[in-house]
């Protein structure tokens, strides 16, 4: 369901809750609309505020789109419009300082996009931001995916638009709206349950400004599963325990990388692999191979592999405006570390997303699919679907992500479809 409001009433409707509320959400996926409506409401509230701040990632700020959106939108602003990169809010005392005293002694709207990169209540940022949102006459929060671990991604967002909201700590929203599932591994997680994602949302809807959040993606999904060599598995089994041995403590994550790391270019995965660029290749479309290590992207040089087709990489260390346009005019394959791509940069039509290794992260996988939808708006490409193939090792680590990730994506797709459809029905 996509929730687009563009009647005059409804608009009218945000103005008058921001008025009241002086604090809102606005979780939109389109990059274009999600600033204009901010800055729509931002008009709204013109002759009591003195200056616009507007917080958001510095690879935003360096984007030269991005920067041209801001332009467009914020005409009438320009002369009060402050553009701060959230990263600085921790890393600069002297942006923090600026900040505080912009807030502390004028009349200020402040606008975060996106909001997600506060999702994690105990950094220094989110920390500092809960100390300047009191200060802020009104203050408003941006999103095209406002959860991507879980409902637990809400508490800093809604902490910093409005602390009289939730009046409760961390702890206390843990409790409340998460619910400890133990699965088959012994793994304890705190999932949320349809009945705790209602209370929330309900909670929370008289704040939510404007909401399109549309998560039934036009893709073809493929799940493709592949096994260890008898080789591969010995090896496996010895350097896990090789890793374990001695040690009375495990950190979860430093272990799953690394037992990762070891069957990650398992022989029959990079066959999967070579079977479906085949097939991809012979109907001449574009395609984009997430990787996890270097040392992934390094095998694939160093292989020979692909040594009769041209392929583009994309890590830290590229220039993306130039691998783009080189995957976009004269080479369709291309090679790319998870969150590389940001959403900043025009992206090229292509119809196939491959995750060769995986990981934990649904929103690095979510913006991957994203990305790809985006490169698709000319009339010829945005009716097809995307194909999406994720390849599996048949491991026990394997099937635990396998499981974690289905869990983020049926709670992100639950509370998303919530809000949207708390919007249609204010209609």
């Amino acid at each position: 369901m996509q929730i687009t409001q563009t009647t005059s009433s409804i608009a009218t409707t945000a103005e008058q809750k921001l008025a009241r509320l002086k604090s809102g959400a606005i979780f939109i996926q389109d990059t274009e609309e999600r600033i204009k409506r901010a800055f729509e409401l931002a008009a709204s509230q013109k002759d009591n505020v003195d200056f616009i701040i507007w917080l958001c990632k510095q690879t935003c700020i360096l984007s030269k789109n991005y920067k041209t959106l801001i332009s467009k939108y914020s005409e009438g602003f320009r002369s009060k419009l402050y553009v701060f990169p959230l990263e600085s809010i921790s890393a600069s005392d002297t942006n923090f300082l600026k900040l505080n005293d912009l807030a502390r002694n004028k009349k200020c709207f402040c606008i975060i996009d996106d909001s997600s990169i506060i999702k994690n209540a105990q950094s220094g940022c989110s920390q500092r931001l809960f100390q300047l949102g009191p200060k802020f006459s009104y203050r408003l929060i941006l999103s095209s995916a406002p959860i991507t671990l879980g409902l637990i991604d809400l508490y800093s967002q809604l902490q910093f638009m409005s602390p009289q909201l939730l009046k409760m700590s961390y702890i206390q929203f843990s409790n409340i709206y998460l619910t400890p599932i133990t699965n088959r591994f012994d793994n304890q997680k705190m999932w949320s349950t349809k009945h705790q994602e209602n209370m929330l949302i309900q909670k929370i809807s008289p704040y939510i400004l404007d909401a399109d959040l549309d998560f039934d993606y036009p893709i073809n999904r493929y799940n493709l599963y592949a096994n260890l060599t008898t080789k591969e598995k010995q090896s496996y089994d010895e350097e896990k325990e090789r890793l374990l041995e001695g040690r009375d403590y495990v950190h979860f994550m430093e272990i799953f990388h690394k037992f990762q790391h070891i069957y990650t270019i398992s022989q029959n995965k990079v066959k999967l692999l070579c079977e479906i660029l085949s097939k991809i290749r012979l109907k001449k479309e574009k395609v984009i191979i997430y990787v996890k290590y270097l040392d992934e992207i390094r095998f694939f040089q160093e292989s020979g592999l692909f040594d009769s087709q041209k392929y583009v990489i994309l890590n830290g260390q590229c220039n993306k405006k130039r691998a783009f346009s080189d995957f976009s005019t004269a080479i369709d394959t291309m090679f790319c570390s998870y969150g590389v791509d940001n959403l900043g940069i025009n992206v090229p039509s292509y119809n196939n997303v491959i995750f060769f290794s995986q990981t934990f992260s649904y929103q690095f996988k979510l913006q991957a699919i994203k990305q790809a939808l985006r490169g698709n708006t000319n009339q010829e490409n945005k009716n097809k679907r995307i194909n999406v193939y994720d390849l599996w090792v048949n491991t026990g680590l394997e099937e635990m992500v396998q499981q974690n990730l289905l869990m983020k994506q049926k709670v992100i797709k639950r509370v998303c479809q919530k809000i949207s459809k708390e919007e249609a029905l204010r209609l």
